[in-house]
Formats: C-alpha cells, sequence, structure tokens
C-alpha cells in the first residue's frame, strides 16, 4: 500500500441515510461511467503491468484486508483510484517516486503529483469558490502561501526599488507573523524616503505602522504629493491625513485642479504578472491565479470620507469649494480606473447642484457594469478567484488578469459588458432568421 497515490478526498461517511441522499446519484454515474469504460480499464491493466512490484504490493495488501465497506463503497473506492491513476499517469508522474535517473527532482515531482491530484478533484469543488472537500481550502492557502515566498524571493533578487516595493508590500500583506509584518513596514517607509519612487510612497501610506512601533516611522503623505503633485490622488491622501480646515481645504482645491489620476494597484498587479507562472493546470498554477485576483481586487478611495464632508458642509457658504466639489466629481467620473472611484463619484454629485440628468444616467451605466444579467459574477475580479479553484483554464485566467492590469477594473468591466452584449445580439439574431 506504500506505492498508492493518495485517496481522492471525496465526503464519504459511511451508508448513512443522509449521504445516501446527497451523493447517491453522483456516485452511481461515477460507477455507471467506469462500468462502460471497461475495455479502457483493460488497456490500462496491461500498462501497469509494466510495474509488478507495484501491481504486486497492492493485490497482497488487498487480499490481506478484510473487506470494511459494501461492495459498492469499495466499487466507488476503485473508480476514484482509476481517475486519480489516470491523472497521474496523464500528468507523467505515474509511481510515487521519480524513476532511477530521472532529471526531475524528488520536490518536483511531488509537486506534480500533487497538481494531478488537484485537478482529478476539480468536479467535486463547489461552483461557488468554497471546497467540499475537507483540506482543500488549507491546502490552497498553503500553496498560495509558498508561493508568496518563491515570488517574494524573486523580486527582492532583482534588485530594482520598484520589485523591491512590491515584495516587501507582499510580505507585509501575507506575513505569517507580526515580527515579518513589522520588518516589513519599516522597510517599505524606509524604501519610500530613499527612492522617492511614487509607488514606495503609495505602498508605505497603506501600510501604516503599528501603534507604539519605534523603528517604524510612516511616511507622511506629504510626500506624495512631493514627488507627484499633479496626482490627484496624492492630494486626497493629504487630504484624509490633514486635521486642520485650511490644510484641508488647500488639498480639496488642489486635487480638483490635478490633471492626472494615478493609482498605483496595477503596477503591483503588473510586477507579479512578470514573473514566471505555471504551465501545468494543478494547485499550484490555482494559487498564482488567487493570489494575483487578490492583488488586483480594488480598494476604497483614500480620503473620500474627508472629501464628502467638506463639500457637504461647505458647500452652501462657500462658492469656490463647490466649484471644486464639481469638478472633483466630474474628474473622478472620467479618470478613475475602479468602480469605487466611480461610486464615490455618483455620491459626491449627489449633495451637489450638477446635472441631474447626466448624473441619473451615470448611475444607470454603474449599475449595468455591476449588473449580474450582464456579466458572469457582479464582482469582476472576485470571478477569477472562485475561477482559479477549477483546473485546465488558468492560462486563460492569466490573460484575464494581464488584460485587467492593462486597462483597470472599469474598463475590464465595460470590456466584459459589451462582449456579452455582442453574443447575445448574436444569439438573438440566429433565432429571428427563418
Amino acid at each position: 500500500m506504500a506505492n498508492r497515490g493518495p485517496k481522492i478526498q471525496f465526503i464519504r461517511q459511511g451508508p448513512r441515510r443522509a449521504v445516501w441522499l446527497a451523493g447517491g446519484g453522483a456516485v452511481l454515474a461515477v460507477a455507471a461511467w467506469f462500468w462502460l469504460q471497461e475495455p479502457s480499464r483493460a488497456a490500462g491493466a496491461e500498462n501497469a503491468a509494466a510495474a509488478p512490484a507495484t501491481a504486486g504490493a497492492t493485490s497482497t495488501s488487498s487480499a490481506a484486508s478484510p473487506p470494511l465497506m459494501s461492495p459498492f463503497w469499495s466499487l466507488v473506492r476503485d473508480a476514484e483510484d482509476q481517475v486519480l491513476a489516470e491523472h497521474y499517469r496523464q500528468a507523467g508522474v505515474a509511481t510515487a517516486a521519480p524513476p532511477p535517473g530521472s532529471r526531475i527532482s524528488s520536490e518536483e515531482w511531488e509537486a506534480r503529483r500533487i497538481d494531478a491530484r488537484w485537478c482529478a478533484e476539480d468536479g467535486m469543488r463547489a461552483g461557488d469558490g468554497l471546497s467540499t472537500i475537507p483540506g482543500d481550502s488549507q491546502s490552497l492557502s498553503q500553496a498560495k502561501q509558498k508561493h508568496v515566498a518563491e515570488a517574494i524571493r524573486l523580486l527582492r533578487a532583482r534588485g530594482q526599488p520598484l520589485f523591491s516595493a512590491v515584495a516587501e508590500w507582499l510580505q507585509f500583506r501575507y506575513a505569517e507573523d507580526e515580527a515579518m509584518r513589522g520588518q516589513a513596514q519599516e522597510n517599505l517607509q524606509s524604501l519610500a524616503r530613499s527612492s522617492r519612487l511614487p509607488l514606495a510612497v503609495f505602498l508605505a501610506l497603506r501600510a501604516e505602522c503599528e501603534a507604539g512601533s519605534v523603528s517604524c516611522t510612516r511616511v507622511p503623505a506629504s510626500l506624495w504629493t512631493e514627488v507627484e503633485p499633479d496626482n490627484r490622488l496624492a492630494w486626497l491622501a493629504q487630504l484624509a491625513e490633514t486635521r486642520q480646515p485650511l490644510e484641508q481645504r488647500r488639498a480639496l482645491l488642489r486635487a480638483a485642479e490635478s490633471p492626472r489620476q494615478m493609482d498605483y494597484s496595477r503596477q503591483v498587479l503588473s510586477a507579479l504578472l512578470s514573473l514566471p507562472v505555471s504551465g501545468t493546470p494543478g494547485l499550484r498554477a490555482a494559487a498564482q491565479v488567487l493570489l494575483r485576483a487578490e492583488v488586483a481586487a480594488s480598494e476604497d478611495l483614500v480620503g473620500a470620507p474627508a472629501v464628502q464632508h467638506l463639500c457637504k458642509n461647505l458647500r452652501v457658504r462657500d462658492a469656490e469649494i463647490q466649484r471644486a466639489c464639481t469638478v472633483l466629481a466630474e474628474h473622478l467620473w472620467r479618470d478613475s480606473e475602479d468602480r469605487q472611484g466611480h461610486k464615490f463619484a455618483l455620491t459626491l454629485a449627489a449633495d451637489l447642484a450638477g446635472d441631474k440628468l447626466l448624473w441619473g444616467e451615470r448611475a444607470s451605466e454603474l449599475n449595468l457594469v455591476e449588473d449580474q444579467d450582464a456579466f458572469e459574477s457582479a464582482f469582476g475580479i472576485r470571478d477569477l478567484q472562485r475561477q482559479a479553484l477549477g483546473c485546465g483554464s488558468h492560462q486563460g485566467q492569466f490573460q484575464q488578469l494581464a488584460d485587467y492590469a492593462a486597462v483597470g477594473e472599469w474598463r475590464y468591466l465595460q470590456g466584459r459588458q459589451l462582449v456579452r452584449a455582442q453574443a447575445q445580439a448574436l444569439e438573438q439574431a440566429k433565432k429571428s432568421q427563418p
């Protein structure tokens, strides 16, 4: 039995009524399929003769062991074993260890077997991204953490401030303990000050130092406005940080005047996408897709509460603030790369005496982008997080992430909406033909 691969973790609780009701149909389907595939099984048995030691050990062990389950469940287990064995064979790792003289290391061989097992269990994972197989969520989490460590190593090895900043951000976000997290925070702040790279400053502001930390001093938002005085988001960050009314007013006016709006979240994703990815379907590719999808997920607009407070309370008695808030809402709608910026633009416009008809049309546009009927998922990038649990389509998912990194969430979702609408129009045209 030592040479047998790990069992596929189908849920089994013995021949209880609940299990029969929940899984009987699926089990019968599996059993029937293998009954129909009897000729293929016979061919597989001929191939198995090439490994007499393994087959002999299995047969001896099976003969010596008393039957511990009903013949029906024994048939199911045999079916599971054959599914797993076929995936091992297709992946080129049919044996438990690499054969003598193999150029593949034992670690890589085992990783390929784990990938094959992940694909063998693909059909048992729930469609909503939540595993129904005990241990699957944990194995994916562990694989992702291992990939994070490898990504950090590769990014640091490039020796460039941009990639070093992304590495420290990953270390901060996925730290396994508080010591590692704290060190990553310190490294980010130091890198932001020394490099004055906008991406490094952006990430350092998001990685706030722990309260009471002596060695970690968070960079001020004013550093971002120093290195990028024309970036609207830098002034919104400074507005969120200051408590002085005059400074808040100045930051709001500068944000409205700024010609650019650059969010560096996409650069983090692009840096990850520049790293090698697994070309083999399985657990490793799933972990790589999942990490990139998590990094791509948009966050709330920095400074939004402070901006809304100023615009709501000062616009009546301050005409300059009124104009600045109106211009800012227009710019946020025009330039935001994610839904959060567009949502906040709508919220801001609702408090202003703007063009109600225009903003009503924009609200409808946002609803259309988020409409579940228009997309496979209402959450865009979260759909990729769910898809990562599957097997065999990871290359397409990497391409989706590359498209996302190239254009941003808003245009990515608009593109999906357009493709969906075109497909629906084509289908309707086919139905209307005589």
